[in-house]
């Protein structure tokens, strides 16, 4: 727990790792360690500090960085590939006036197809339509509801079903 990088000073411990220089045999943290893929007579990967590590010109092409370039180099040359065998169309500038005016008829388009799809929504400056009068034959006072006339009942003794 209480070692430090030979190379950095830092030191090793809970959250850093500890690696061992195949080389000059020194402790040093994992930024200062750099490992190599077939390196070792026997075809092993072999970790290497970066006082013993090699200089990039004479550095063979599997160390972990020229591993990346190789990758990023590929990456590259495939999306060159790509893009020559199926151009795709670059897209239209999104601010430019004629594709904001595009844009905004299509809106309206959908925003109409969608008002045709729904129930006809009442528009709410026409006036709903008055229904007729009602008749109310309870009320008694001279009011505006219309009322249709009663039959008076006949006077006199004659057609009653009492009997005094």
């Amino acid at each position: 727990m209480g070692k430090d990088c030979a190379l950095c000073g830092k030191s090793i411990g809970l959250f850093s790792s500890e690696y061992t220089c195949t080389e000059c045999h020194t402790v040093v943290c994992g930024h200062c360690c750099v490992k190599q893929k077939g390196d070792d007579k026997k075809g092993k990967s072999v970790r290497l500090c970066k006082k013993c590590l090699p200089p990039p010109s004479d550095a063979p092409k599997n160390t972990q960085g020229a591993v990346a370039e190789e990758k990023t180099e590929k990456k590259s040359k495939s999306k060159e590939q790509d893009s020559k065998k199926d151009p795709t169309p670059s897209l239209p500038d999104p601010n430019s006036p004629e594709e904001r005016q595009k844009r905004l008829a299509a809106l309206e388009a959908r925003v109409q197809a969608n008002k045709e799809k729904q129930a006809p929504a009442r528009d709410p400056r026409k006036k709903r339509p008055v229904p007729p009068p009602t008749v109310n034959q309870n009320n008694t006072n001279n009011s505006a509801v219309a009322q249709e006339p009663r039959e008076e009942p006949p006077k006199g003794g004659t057609g009653g079903s009492r009997r005094e």
